[in-house]
């Protein structure tokens, strides 16, 4: 591998630029709306709105709904969180599984999960183990949850995860925003 090396004007002016760049955000959340604006703004055009595509049966009880656990292809699934995620959903390095959680009475989107290799290095989870675990043993048998978001607010999901079965289990929450002030 050839080794870089910049002189202190070239150092100097990439770090002026990515400094240039962050200087804009006050804090995390705005450079993730900015982010997310970026994409939006990258994202194909449709024939159908996105809309569509995600769970809008506010009538149908969540006893009445029917889950499947599907996987996506990166693309489609970045395209459809880019909608809905608060954060940009950026790659982990390692291995990634992106899933949707379909309702299949009305084919339409309720959740999105992002499986991954875990993270090189956690200190709470080292503490637990007793030190850094050998990695690629771990990488071997432990994946972690890097993106569990439900596509409608009113519906919590939980993933249930085994060595051969993955369940949802929907929970519907009352959202105040919708209830009644009189």
């Amino acid at each position: 591998m050839a080794e870089l090396i910049l002189n202190e004007e070239d150092t100097n002016y990439a770090l002026s630029k990515v400094y240039d760049y962050y200087s804009d955000f006050n804090r995390i959340d705005d450079y993730f709306r900015e982010t997310k604006v970026e994409r939006l703004s990258n994202t194909a055009s449709r024939l159908f709105p996105v809309e569509d595509e995600f769970f809008h049966d506010f009538d149908m009880s969540p006893m009445d709904m029917d889950f499947e656990i599907v996987e996506s292809g990166k693309g489609m699934w970045n395209d459809l969180f880019v909608h809905i995620g608060s954060f940009p959903s950026d790659e982990n390095p390692g291995k990634n599984i992106r899933f949707l959680v379909k309702e299949k009475n009305t084919n339409t989107v309720v959740g999105f999960v992002r499986l991954g290799s875990p993270t090189i290095n956690s200190k709470p989870r080292n503490d637990m183990l007793g030190g850094p675990p050998d990695l690629s043993k771990l990488n071997e048998h432990i994946i972690m949850g890097f993106v569990i978001v439900p596509a409608q607010r009113s519906v919590l999901i939980i993933l249930v995860v085994n060595s051969s079965q993955a369940s949802v289990v929907p929970i519907t929450c009352e959202d105040s925003s919708t209830r009644s002030m009189g």
